[in-house]
């Protein structure tokens, strides 16, 4: 167990192996981010939590410094993410939940709402099909809160060419 206070006011308390941050620890940065958790060879490595300056919150897997694996994400604004990330960024099966009660359940491709998926507004509407980059793109049905489908292929979240 070992402190180590860096020059720019970075603080780390934990485990060291071989000059390396190694096992558990916390690190405090010099700009308000704190990670608590695991490390391998200097690096976030395995499970912790990840509190940034903004106060957004990340608890889950961590690979070579990125968040990786599987985790949730809350963010201070009221929005929540839960599932997969890779190198840093949501990748594959995923929720995301926003502040303002949308619901957004499929798959994500380099952080963004992109594959398929099911995005149930706060209003009751229900978009359910191809998204790319967080909006309906491809085939798909949307129902209205009255009850009324639309069903055929959107593009950047409008209906082009009804089925």
């Amino acid at each position: 167990m070992g402190r180590y206070k860096f020059a720019n006011g970075s603080s780390f308390v934990g485990e060291y192996k071989d000059d390396f941050k190694h096992g558990k620890g916390t690190f405090i940065f010099a700009e308000g981010d704190k990670y608590e958790g695991q490390y391998f060879k200097g690096r976030a490595h395995g499970t912790g939590k990840y509190t940034f300056k903004s106060q957004d919150v990340y608890e889950g897997e961590f690979k070579d410094g990125l968040l990786h694996g599987k985790g949730v994400y809350k963010e201070h604004s009221g929005g929540e993410y839960s599932g997969s990330f890779q190198n840093g960024k949501r990748e594959g099966k995923g929720v995301y939940k926003t502040g303002n009660g949308d619901i957004y359940s499929g798959d994500f491709r380099d952080g963004e709402m992109t594959g398929i998926g099911e995005y149930r507004y706060a209003d009751g509407a229900i978009y359910t099909g191809e998204m790319k980059e967080g909006k309906a793109n491809g085939h798909g049905s949307y129902k209205r809160p009255t009850g009324q489908v639309l069903t055929g292929l959107f593009e950047d979240g409008e209906l082009q060419h009804p089925s």
